[in-house]
């Protein structure tokens, strides 16, 4: 792995771990309050975009690093990466739609509804965080971290 791609995904976990904590105080919210309280949904809909956002960045990264083709469709990328043994499949397959709902959040936001945001906060918070581990670890392997 290169310096530059280590500074840059080292950066980039940095801000997931600070947009995760914030989606993890926000996750705690009940259901009723979170929906009735637009700046709960508000700040949960970017820092979800944000995480996502950072996650897309990390896989584009790593795959110019490896020379992986990109593929399509950025949801696609993640099993890309785990096709080349840099992320579990098993990670990937619950990851998939990521890009998806960050295009909800970004392109077709008059869609979204407030009630599946938070049961994506209750559902899917976890599933960012196991990447955040998986690129921790796959640093550690590559001696890099």
């Amino acid at each position: 792995m290169s310096r530059a791609s280590l500074d840059r995904v080292l950066s980039k976990l940095t801000f997931l771990e600070d947009y995760l904590a914030k989606l993890r105080e926000l996750q705690k919210v009940n259901v009723d309050d979170f929906v009735g309280d637009y700046r709960l949904f508000g700040s949960a809909e970017r820092f979800f975009q944000l995480a996502i956002e950072t996650v897309l960045d990390i896989t584009k990264i790593l795959a110019a690093d490896h020379s992986i083709p990109r593929p399509d469709s950025s949801d696609q990328l993640i099993h890309e990466l785990a096709a080349h043994g840099i992320v579990e499949g098993e990670l990937a397959g619950r990851l998939d739609g990521m890009a998806r709902f960050r295009n909800l959040l970004v392109h077709e936001y008059e869609k979204i509804d407030r009630a599946h945001v938070h049961e994506r906060l209750q559902r899917n918070l976890a599933d960012l965080e196991a990447f955040r581990e998986a690129m921790k670890a796959y640093l550690r392997a590559q001696n890099v971290e």
